[in-house]
């Protein structure tokens, strides 16, 4: 018991210290996570010999190391995903001139993990790795559009619906209504909901067992996304049932591909 007591306690710092940029002392650490200091410092140093944490040798403060970015890329790898997606991405944006963006759920929020820079300037503070809740992002909308009701609505009790702009969707009641529409027309929006200034169109990614494992998105300032919505959701809804498709997915009906397809 003791040893799966120290292991799950390692991997609490490596959560941590993966969740929270920076660097971080021994007694921080042990603080937020509720260790004593003596436990936290002989799992890092532990963690250190095995390169799964860095230490500042002038700080003495930690910080994530190399061998847990590397087991996070192979896990990343084992979905395919980067394999399939950049170069979707890549086009996306060719044929829109917007950035595009791809990401993954944990738990209650959605975390970047590729990005795509488009022809036109946008500024977001949305950089890889970015963490963002569900209610209020295109991606994160996909994803609670497509999971089972009660999971979702477990999701949002847990996470809360925080108003991040005055155009937050903040009242389940409305949110409710927002996800049906998204399951009838394929796609989500972010209308100014997490940036001020800033729109997104989102649709989920589907593997061969046609669960939601990923979304993606294209996000510009309002002026050049709200205009085009409707053609700009459908194309970033074509891109997702692309990478869906080589990830196995067989959408359910023929006029399910379609609307998805429809030309831009």
């Amino acid at each position: 018991m003791a040893g799966n007591s120290s292991v799950e306690r390692a991997l609490e710092i490596l959560q941590y210290l993966s969740r929270h940029s920076g660097q971080h002392g021994v007694r921080s650490l042990a603080a937020a996570l509720d260790l004593s200091p003596s436990t936290v410092f002989r799992l890092l140093e532990t963690l250190e010999h095995a390169g799964f944490v860095q230490q500042n040798t002038l700080t003495e403060k930690y910080e994530i190391g190399v061998k847990a970015v590397q087991l996070g890329i192979a896990a990343l790898g084992s979905l395919d995903l980067t394999a399939v997606a950049p170069a979707r991405l890549r086009t996306l944006v060719s044929e829109t001139g917007e950035s595009a963006f791809l990401a993954v759920r944990d738990d209650t929020e959605v975390v970047y993990l590729l990005k795509e820079e488009g022809r036109y300037s946008i500024r977001t503070t949305a950089l890889l790795g970015t963490r963002r809740p569900l209610h209020c992002t295109g991606l994160g909308k996909s994803f609670l559009a497509t999971i089972p009701p009660a999971e979702a609505e477990e999701v949002l009790r847990r996470a809360g619906m925080a108003a991040l702009t005055a155009n937050t969707i903040t009242d389940l009641g409305h949110l409710w209504e927002e996800l049906a529409l998204i399951r009838v027309r394929g796609y989500a929006t972010d209308r100014e909901e997490v940036e001020e200034g800033l729109a997104c169109v989102a649709a989920p990614i589907r593997d061969y067992r046609g669960a939601t494992v990923a979304a993606v998105s294209m996000a510009g300032p309002v002026g050049r996304i709200l205009p085009h919505e409707e053609r700009f959701g459908r194309r970033v809804a074509a891109t997702a049932l692309e990478i869906s498709t080589v990830l196995g997915y067989l959408p359910r009906s023929n006029s399910q591909s379609m609307a998805a397809l429809h030309e831009v």
